[in-house]
């Protein structure tokens, strides 16, 4: 029988096990912190006090009998659990606010700070803990205090080291680029962004230090070196042991209650820790399943593959996500695959595509649930795999090539030992021996030579992705899943990765499923079509048969007629523009930028073309104030923005907004809509006494997302891609700028969406005489919309045209080779 997933009952959804161990873990917390408070009034007798004959076994009276002194042990615990918990509780939050403060100032300013910080950690950490606070505790008095600030003290860098990699990582994240193209302050950018994101980490810190510091007052009071005047368990434990309780029968009630309580608190903070993360991480509180109708793979025996079925069979597949409402991914979807076949799998944004390639790999998590159906490969029935048998089938039987290749890499992980992890992840071979198989491999996907000890940061989209299709190879996978390898693209770079594509599968001999809304991947070489619609197949056909209204419009659609607009005076002037880039791996410096010359112009869309590589979106940051440059002019609104100071000229681009590419990491996870499109008016103090909300709710309708109220409360993982990306030109529009920078905002959405979005845009122009310099990749769209569209090759603008003169004259190279391959995959 398969396993089937049920969402849970309205009345009162059943807690996920993160919830359950959380409320065993207060409870824990509770039962110990109660006994604390009220020690007075529950323990028994003053455990100060002779009640008894000394050494007296547990008794009625005295339930864990009396020490050699005659007091109660009983009494001693609970007045014991006051010090115990207050000591690691105020030392662990003197250590985590410290390391807090430390770790995120130096993940946001980095630079000289963040050297002398982190300088300052290392050389504390190559100490050991415990023989460090030993040495320090030797040299002040035994009170409870100096305790306490020391354990603090001591716990505070390697908490700090852990709070400032997460707060680098999420300065680097999409959300905290898009505060800072807003005019967001460090202030701004520490409370809504860095600390939320790097919150559950502060937690776990904090949970960890608790545990630490109760430990290690045990650990002291035990040793000596704590205060015997104060009753803790670990004073209980230093007596003990002083007075030979551990060679005799005393230890059962006088050394293992302490330490039974120690353990047990640690374990009741950790379990709290295990259920914060979902506390502050909307994503995860999605939705609540429970299993039923299934019987777990625990004492299973391993399935064997059979040789004889057919690869891949997906029987009757249904899955439900849970959140606000039940939405269906899958309904009912069967389909078959054969060795060496290739499935190229189309449908619209929503439709179940990435859903389905989760399924096939066994990825789907709460809060989606497979509700009927099955997946089976090589005959093995998925939701019948060990998470041991599912880890060896990934990679090693199914691959997955991600869409985002940027995402899917190691930011800090040169290419070449990402691609060798892969490899002596499912085989047993040394470094070197990888190392060499991911030459080879990176060969085979066509990455130069002198590129493989690159940073993924240092490559193309299109060379970042043969990084990730040269992983998926890696151990010679019978079936390869690749969820739109090719969006984000420029077209040339399309071209070729599908072409890689082709070229692999038919010399592998392995089956290949490739996801894509575009025309492209559907003209791929023997492949058979599928196309999915709200869950359901709805038209599978070959190639051959296949409508163009089906997949996407010609690449040439018609263009604005020429002279329509007159010519508007600039609102941006750029004028050589230059930045360079210091190489990590060779310590050269790199030219992006090569003296740009462009402007403007108010209420003017401006395309900006070219291949992946090429500066557009270095261009774009450096308007929009994330990059600096290393020389040129920028001129907006009439003022030269370089020369003011960073203060004025956050304000100054106030009237300069940005919209990025990415929809699904562009927005901040945590934050509602209603709070996502008011940050601009938060951050210049807009709206305080004007209505803020008011502004909130005529941004997301003049972006066609109405009602109002039906969105002001999700977050952006209850949102499709169209929705997300409407939402952050809502953001962009909130403060009725003057300029929005659109770095590819159409480029991972479906054709349908990408029409939209440039309609939307088309509206804004008109509606709110908002100039957009549109960057994107897709000649048809820019075409569409766009008064003129320059050529961007090597850094430079190398062409200037009226959107109606592109296609029909005689162009630069560059500009014809971009043409060409768009011909090529609209079929043309």
């Amino acid at each position: 029988m398969s396993q089937a997933l049920s969402p849970a009952s309205p009345s009162g959804p059943p807690p996920r096990a993160a919830k359950v161990l959380t409320v065993i873990g207060l409870a824990l917390l509770t039962i110990f912190a109660f006994a604390a408070l009220a020690a007075p009034v529950i323990a028994p007798y003053d455990p100060a006090s002779q009640v008894a004959p000394p050494f007296s076994d547990p008794s009625r009276q005295h339930l864990l009998g009396t020490d050699d002194l005659g007091q109660d042990l009983l009494s001693e615990l609970i007045f014991g659990a006051r010090v115990s918990l207050a000591t690691g509780i105020v030392a662990a939050a003197v250590a985590t606010l410290l390391a807090t403060v430390a770790g995120l100032t130096a993940g946001l300013l980095r630079g000289w700070l963040d050297a002398i910080l982190m300088r300052t950690v290392d050389a504390v950490l190559a100490v050991p803990l415990l023989p460090l606070l030993l040495v320090v505790s030797a040299f002040f008095d035994p009170g409870r205090t100096a305790m306490v600030l020391i354990t603090g003290l001591i716990l505070t860098p390697r908490a700090a080291r852990e709070i400032r990699s997460q707060a680098l990582a999420v300065s680097n994240l999409g959300p905290v680029d898009a505060a800072r193209s807003m005019g967001a302050g460090p202030l701004h950018l520490l409370s809504r962004h860095l600390l939320p994101g790097a919150f559950p980490v502060v937690a776990a810190q904090f949970v960890r230090a608790v545990a630490v510091a109760i430990i290690f007052e045990a650990s002291l009071s035990f040793l000596g070196l704590g205060d015997p005047t104060s009753r803790s368990w670990g004073t209980m434990l230093f007596f003990a042991n002083a007075r030979g309780a551990f060679v005799s029968d005393a230890w059962l009630w006088w050394v293992a209650p302490p330490g039974l309580c120690i353990g047990m608190t640690v374990v009741a903070f950790a379990l709290i820790g295990f259920g914060l993360e979902e506390r502050t991480d909307p994503r995860l509180r999605a939705g609540n399943w429970r299993l039923k109708g299934g019987q777990s793979s625990q004492g299973r025996r391993p399935q064997a593959p059979d040789p004889n079925a057919p690869l891949l069979v997906v029987e009757h597949l249904t899955i439900d996500y849970e959140g606000r409402e039940t939405i269906r991914a899958l309904d009912s979807l069967s389909l078959n695959l054969s060795q060496g076949e290739l499935l190229v799998l189309g449908g619209p944004s929503g439709s179940g595509k990435s859903t389905l390639a989760a399924a096939i790999l066994g990825l789907i998590r709460a809060p989606g649930g497979t509700v009927a159906g099955r997946v089976l490969v090589e005959g093995r029935d998925l939701a019948g795999l060990s998470s041991e048998e599912l880890r060896r089938l990934r990679g090693k039987v199914v691959a997955l090539v991600p869409q985002a290749a940027m995402n899917a890499l190691n930011p800090v992980v040169r290419v070449l030992e990402q691609v060798a992890e892969a490899v002596r992840v499912h085989q047993p071979v040394g470094r070197s021996a990888a190392r060499g198989r991911a030459r080879e491999l990176l060969a085979t996907v066509g990455l130069a030579p002198e590129r493989v000890s690159a940073f993924p940061h240092e490559l193309s989209g299109g060379m970042r992705q043969r990084v990730a299709i040269a992983m998926a190879i890696a151990n010679e996978p019978r079936l390869i899943v690749a969820d739109e390898p090719a969006a984000g693209l420029d077209v040339v770079a399309q071209l070729e990765i599908l072409a890689l594509l082709t070229d692999l599968r038919e010399r592998l001999g392995v089956a290949m499923i490739v996801i894509s809304h575009d025309r492209p991947a559907m003209l791929m070489r023997g492949a058979r079509l599928m196309e999915l619609a709200k869950g359901q197949a709805v038209s599978p056909c070959s190639a051959p048969h296949l409508s163009p209204a089906s997949t996407a419009p010609a690449i040439l659609v018609p263009a604005q007629p020429d002279g329509t607009r007159p010519s508007n005076p600039p609102i941006l002037e750029v004028s050589h523009l230059r930045k360079s880039f210091h190489s990590a791996r060779n310590g050269q410096a790199a030219e992006v930028l090569r003296g740009v010359d462009m402007h403007v112009g108010q209420a003017e869309v401006v395309g900006l073309i070219g291949r992946s590589g090429t500066g557009k979106t270095t261009l774009a940051r450096v308007l929009t104030g994330l990059t600096k440059p290393g020389a040129g002019r920028l001129v907006f609104n009439g003022v030269e923005l370089l020369d003011l100071p960073g203060r004025r000229q956050r304000a100054a681009r106030r009237d300069l907004q940005l919209v990025g590419q990415d929809p699904y990491g562009w927005l901040a996870p945590r934050m509602s809509v209603r709070q996502l499109v008011a940050e601009p008016l938060v951050i210049h103090r807009v709206g305080r006494s004007d209505g803020g909300n008011d502004r909130v709710s005529e941004a997301l309708a003049d972006v066609g997302l109405q009602p109002a109220a039906r969105y002001l409360d999700r977050y952006p993982h209850e949102l499709s891609g169209g929705e997300r990306q409407r939402v952050a030109f809502a953001r962009a529009i909130v403060l009725a700028p003057a300029l929005i920078v659109a770095d590819e905002p159409t480029s991972m959405l479906d054709i349908n969406l990408r029409q939209e979005i440039v309609q939307l845009i088309g509206q804004l122009r008109d509606r709110r005489k908002i100039a957009f310099l549109y960057i994107t990749h897709d000649i048809a769209l820019a075409r569409s919309i766009c008064d003129r569209v320059l050529v961007m090759e090597e850094g430079r603008i190398i062409e200037e045209c009226e959107s109606g003169q592109l296609g029909s004259g005689i162009h630069h190279p560059a500009t014809e080779r971009l043409l060409d391959a768009a011909k090529t995959l609209a079929g043309i």
